[in-house]
């Protein structure tokens, strides 16, 4: 099922939007924004379409940032994954971006500032080796972000020690006082985070359980 408007290959149509004072027209901010609003319903009515994802450079005006945001969304709500760019467009860098979206897919998150946040910021999904987090930054300028997990992932967390890494860049972070520094994070930018028990933490947890 279709769940938001089209995508397009850039991110906001900010001056139409004022001139006709409409804030859904076509663009990749407004389709993002859909997709984080109704990601509550994918794998509880259907599978949710999201449009397709745009990961051609050539022809297009989105950022690295805004296509690598595009990715962690469309990775962490699960829905489908759709390609629709012309292949003598698109780069092996962003065929390999594609797939790991792809390898990453959940079967559904939970958006915990969703009633909070006309356009969310936050996703938080199980995985097989523990919890993915999506924490981004819509806004048109750069800003200073940090995980809570004791309020946003409160339950999902693996009780055991843990490792954050950064799934694209494979940057890892420490966990302090239930918070993760993401640091600064650019204009529609984004972290795509996987938190994993660690090796000695799981062996411990057999232990404990007889195993």
């Amino acid at each position: 099922m279709r769940v938001g408007i089209d995508v397009t290959p850039s991110w906001s149509n900010d001056l139409l939007s004022r001139l006709l004072a409409d804030d859904n027209l076509l663009s990749a901010k407004h389709a993002l924004r859909n997709i984080m609003t109704r990601a509550f319903i994918q794998n509880a009515l259907w599978l949710n379409d999201p449009d397709c994802f745009m990961i051609r450079r050539r022809q297009s005006k989105l950022t690295e940032d805004e296509v690598k945001s595009m990715a962690s969304v469309y990775a962490i709500t699960g829905g489908l994954i759709l390609i629709s760019d012309d292949m003598s467009l698109v780069d092996a860098d962003r065929i390999d971006l594609a797939r790991r979206t792809l390898e990453l897919r959940t079967r559904g998150c939970r958006v915990p500032d969703l009633m909070r946040s006309p356009f969310p910021e936050e996703a938080v999904a199980k995985t097989k080796q523990g919890v993915m987090i999506l924490s981004a930054n819509w806004e048109d300028k750069p800003r200073q972000k940090e995980v809570d997990l004791s309020r946003m992932a409160s339950g999902d967390i693996p009780t055991a020690a843990q490792s954050v890494i950064d799934v694209w860049t494979g940057e890892q972070f420490p966990i302090i006082n239930q918070h993760i520094d993401l640091g600064v994070i650019p204009p529609h930018g984004s972290r795509l985070l996987e938190i994993v028990a660690t090796q000695a933490a799981s062996l411990s947890n057999l232990e404990k359980n007889g195993g």
